[in-house]
């Protein structure tokens, strides 16, 4: 997650403790969650990253000052010259001269100095603080790049259910970013950058010197840095994230006219962890179950259509704050698949499940809000269809490898679940598993 995304999220934990405070019995809190308005992360990340630009735009300029006037280490020594090449020797040097036979040469049986050692002064350009501003020269440059492959993975591409290609936000970050890709590829041209970057060691923990603490362009620059490595408090963003995907799951269950169970309206929610409130919906022929499974860390979501049998088809639903999945690949095992109809992780971005390789649901932006509300009405999904065509065909992707054994359907293909069954004489298909991206 990115600093300012968590910065945002901690506005919308309070709006929700506050709302907690208003309203602690299960009923109240699920019957009233409309009324409970929160920012979109989506929207403030893009303004807040816009403002980031702004930020690493400032710095460059300053870095550029920089090296147009860096501070240097002027330090002197004894160089080898041609005699007409020197001045005035020191004392110092013209001992030296006296003393190095390399220096003289036999002419016409006389003794003659060819070259001399001359005394001057050298300016040292790789000094630590330098090497300090070359260092953050690199961390904005990777900045840049994580941002953009951010950026590029937000690109909106054609597919049958998607037909205009215009992103405003997504284009002025473009701009931005290219923007700032030229200035700092001008910036690594320079002889400042070359010259410091020789045999190039970072350094392991910075120091705040006399010149980063006093200079101010350098004391810009080390504060900048400083933000920049700041950690973010892990725990607490994970539990955070929790909460905020578990409102937006009840906001789902609500938009879709789900019930709270009767029996669980005078319920208290559970005040340090809201998403641990264990809620039962029902609608029509549906009844619904929302835990968290404290050994696993994830969201198991409970399906019965009661129109096909009572038994729960169960999904598992994990949060991850970091929008990279890694954690979720390396946790993941087969075994989730034998236990649950479906295993996904849902980040601020996207929903990916792990299938041949980790795989993203969306080709292109949707908000967190409309991610949620397909992931629930996935879960929900039935429609007609002739059980002649659709035992032997796919309804995805169309395709007829499909394994079908008592009225249950799993395509090879796409790895997509469903049932079939009659009701009222009609033909219906009751889906397990949707495997389509968007």
């Amino acid at each position: 997650m990115k600093l300012n995304e968590e910065k945002s999220l901690k506005g919308n934990i309070s709006l929700i403790n506050d709302y907690l405070d208003k309203h602690s019995l299960s009923g109240s809190f699920y019957n009233e969650i409309d009324s409970l308005k929160l920012f979109s992360l989506q929207d403030i990340s893009f303004e807040n990253d816009l403002k980031t630009f702004n930020d690493i735009n400032f710095i460059l300029s300053v870095i550029i000052s920089i090296i147009s006037h860096p501070h240097l280490s002027n330090k002197g020594e004894d160089i080898i010259v041609k005699v007409g090449q020197s001045g005035a020797l020191k004392d110092d040097s013209f001992k030296k001269t006296i003393k190095d036979a390399r220096l003289w040469k036999r002419r016409n049986n006389q003794m003659i100095v060819e070259e001399v050692y001359n005394y001057v002064n050298v300016d040292e350009l790789k000094i630590y603080e330098n090497v300090f501003i070359v260092m953050v020269i690199r961390l904005i440059d990777n900045q840049i790049n994580k941002y953009d492959e951010f950026y590029n993975s937000l690109i909106s591409v054609v597919n049958d259910n998607f037909d205009c290609l215009s992103n405003d936000k997504v284009a002025d970050a473009f701009d931005k970013l290219n923007f700032l890709k030229n200035k700092i590829r001008k910036i690594k041209e320079t002889f400042f950058y070359k010259e410091v970057s020789k045999n190039f060691k970072p350094i392991a923990k910075v120091q705040p010197t006399n010149i980063l603490l006093k200079d101010r362009l350098y004391n810009l620059c080390f504060k900048y840095y400083k933000k920049s490595i700041t950690k973010n408090e892990d725990e607490v963003s994970r539990h955070d994230f929790k909460t905020y995907f578990y409102i937006l799951l009840l906001k789902a269950l609500k938009k879709n006219d789900f019930k709270l169970y009767p029996s669980l309206v005078n319920q208290t929610m559970n005040k340090n962890n809201i998403y641990k409130s264990n809620l039962s919906f029902s609608k029509k022929n549906y009844h619904i179950g929302l835990k968290y499974d404290n050994s696993i860390h994830g969201f198991i979501f409970l399906v019965v259509n009661t129109d096909f049998n009572k038994k729960a088809n169960r999904h598992l639903l994990f949060i991850d704050e970091t929008n990279n999945y890694i954690k979720f690949e390396k946790n993941y095992t087969q075994e989730f698949d034998k236990e649950y109809e479906t295993c996904e992780v849902i980040s601020l971005w996207n929903i990916a499940y792990y299938q041949d390789g980790l795989n993203k649901r969306y080709f292109n932006l949707v908000s967190e809000e409309k991610m949620i509300e397909d992931y629930v009405l996935d879960r929900l999904l039935v429609v007609e269809g002739s059980h002649k065509i659709y035992s032997k065909y796919c309804p995805i992707c169309k395709n007829k490898n499909i394994d079908y054994e008592d009225d249950e359907c799993t395509c090879l293909s796409c790895s997509s679940k469903y049932n079939l069954y009659v009701k009222n004489d009609k033909e219906y298909i009751f889906f397990k598993k949707v495997r389509r991206l968007f």
